[in-house]
């Protein structure tokens, strides 16, 4: 694929766009020099395009203090169900084919697997998710679903879980979508 035939989008949970970040990172850091965030600035507002407010659910308490775009009441079912329909929408406004999902969210906490993320049947993991107990349920393994549900292979770029449970790569096997990854 040609670079120039790749877009970009994704879910934030500032309200910041991608060039107030690069800016307010370089202020604190020192680079990447002016003249750099200048010559991407039209890349970044076109990608500010199609940043979506992301999942506030289970991302511990330093991501939280961080969100400032999202309300906390939302639940459960509805959240991924809008994540669902926030990708149906990114493969709709650009015309694409294909949509791959790449997670390079902040580390979540980490937290011991429910019985119902270690079965090899994905069944109990929706039947969770829509009765809305969120507990035990990493975010990243939250987006994967939604990701896999929309027919979306997964790529996980960090070291948070994903898909990297029975249920979900039964889910993973069910729509016949590959996932990869933990930690790059």
């Amino acid at each position: 694929v040609e670079p120039e035939n790749l877009v970009f989008g994704g879910c934030d949970l500032r309200r910041a766009t991608p060039l107030e970040n690069l800016r307010e990172f370089a202020e604190a850091n020192g680079v990447p020099r002016a003249d750099a965030i200048e010559a991407l600035a039209g890349d970044l507002d076109a990608y500010g395009a199609s940043v979506v407010p992301g999942l506030l659910v289970n991302v511990g308490d330093a991501v939280a203090a961080m969100a400032d775009w999202r309300d906390t009441a939302e639940q459960l079912p509805a959240a991924v169900d809008r994540i669902r329909g926030e990708i149906r929408r990114f493969r709709q406004t650009h015309g694409l084919t294909r949509v791959i999902v790449v997670n390079l969210a902040s580390a979540e906490p980490r937290t011991e697997p429910t019985e119902v993320l270690m079965d090899e049947d994905s069944a109990g993991l929706r039947r969770r998710i829509e009765s809305g107990r969120a507990e035990g349920l990493p975010t990243s393994t939250l987006y994967a679903v939604a990701a896999l549900e929309e027919g979306c292979p997964w790529v996980n770029f960090t070291a948070s879980a994903g898909a990297d449970f029975p249920a979900v790569r039964a889910l993973a096997r069910e729509r016949r979508l590959p996932t990869a990854g933990r930690d790059g």
